[in-house]
């Protein structure tokens, strides 16, 4: 018996945004225009759909430094957003993710996307759907970033150690995490 991982998850149908995810949005960008640098938003029922609605209401604002929104059922749609406008958000300093639905393509997009940022220091994705699949391409691009000092936290995640494929794609400028996955270090060592 060959297990090749977990099932897929079906994408979940959240790209429309709830009145009382528009009302938690507007009240949040009320908020930063007032002058506040956090924006917390951890189960506001956002959606993907309140993800847009969101980041249209932010607005590239260069004032905001932190943005939870732990427990919004964000799936890679979401993350995909979130990715994009990260660029327009170049004093974010923290974004947490966590209790989501974000899976490996996800984690992937805002993997990337953190490489780029001038600013992002904490990435929280605990609690979503990543595999050793996406905690090795996030692993990459920590170690491809131009700063050091990033923190992405994986817990909870469907990460068991760092499988053959997923070392397989772990880019040359990650070496040393290649070696201890070969070596028996799982993520849970590696990631607090």
């Amino acid at each position: 018996m060959v297990l090749l991982g977990p099932p897929p998850i079906p994408e979940h149908k959240n790209d429309v945004c709830t009145p009382s995810a528009k009302v938690a949005v507007d009240r949040a960008v009320a908020e930063l225009k007032k002058g506040t640098s956090l924006i917390f938003m951890a189960n506001s029922n956002l959606g993907d759909g309140g993800i847009q609605v969101l980041i249209q209401g932010l607005g590239g604002h260069p004032g905001l430094r932190s943005l939870n929104l732990n427990g919004n059922q964000v799936s890679d749609a979401g993350a995909a957003q979130l990715a994009k406008a990260l660029p327009q958000l170049e004093g974010l300093e923290v974004l947490t993710l966590n209790t989501n639905m974000i899976s490996d393509r996800g984690a992937a997009l805002l993997g990337a996307a953190l490489e780029r940022h001038p600013r992002l220091r904490v990435l929280g994705l605990d609690s979503n759907r990543i595999t050793d699949t996406g905690a090795a391409t996030l692993l990459t691009s920590l170690a491809c970033a131009s700063r050091r000092g990033i923190n992405c936290t994986l817990g909870g995640n469907a990460v068991q150690r760092l499988s053959y494929t997923a070392l397989a794609e772990i880019s040359p400028s990650a070496a040393v995490v290649k070696h201890l996955g070969q070596v028996g270090v799982t993520l849970k060592e590696l990631l607090p």
